[in-house]
């Protein structure tokens, strides 16, 4: 089971290690007989750059040498959404300590530092999958969508944050974006946006 919590630009995937999602030290319910399991998140990476222009070489560098190390891919924009500008990209990738689990996330933000979209990429069957939510219909709010010619899922809400969810490059990726996008151009943007493998 998984719980939603918006933070102004990122979805927070609330599962059995809390601590992998707010960074905040935290001891998890232990079984009988186990010891308590203390977790806390470190960022192993994190820059920012114009969204326009994308990463210098430099930076692309430092990121695609930490992806390798964290053994994770992402993705990110190489050209600005239709009817935006000036947008910023913040990038990090995190590693959840002691279990060395990786993921990689984004929040792209307009000049006036609101939030434009967020991304959050994790490997495969660390959170519950597009086919597994789909199974729960109709009491289901998710729906099936094609999204970077991969099957994926939505899950819209009129006047809220709404969610993008897919799999490619053996990564999850969730987008989560606000009312104010409007979801074909959104999905058409993210068909430009170039794949960095940490292989």
């Amino acid at each position: 089971m998984f719980g939603l919590r918006w933070t102004g630009g990122l979805v927070l995937l609330m599962t059995a290690l809390p601590a992998a999602c707010t960074g905040a030290p935290d001891t998890t319910s232990p079984g009988p007989g186990d010891d308590p399991v203390i977790t806390a998140t470190v960022i192993d990476l994190e820059q920012s750059w114009d969204v326009a222009w994308s990463p210098s070489p430099d930076q692309l560098a430092q990121y695609e040498e930490a992806l390798l190390a964290a053994g994770v891919s992402a993705l990110i924009p190489t050209v600005e959404p239709a009817g935006e500008s000036m947008l910023n990209a913040d990038v990090v990738v995190l590693r959840t300590v002691p279990t060395g689990e990786s993921s990689t996330s984004m929040v792209v933000r307009r000049s006036d530092r609101s939030v434009y979209v967020s991304l959050q990429a994790v490997p495969l069957g660390r959170r519950s999958s597009c086919a597994s939510r789909l199974e729960d219909e109709p009491k289901s709010e998710w729906t099936a969508a094609a999204i970077r010619g991969q099957g994926g899922c939505s899950l819209l809400v009129v006047g809220a944050p709404s969610l993008l969810d897919w799999s490619e490059h053996d990564m999850q990726f969730l987008v989560e974006f606000g009312p104010d996008v409007e979801l074909e151009a959104l999905l058409s943007w993210l068909e430009s946006w170039r794949l960095v493998a940490s292989e």
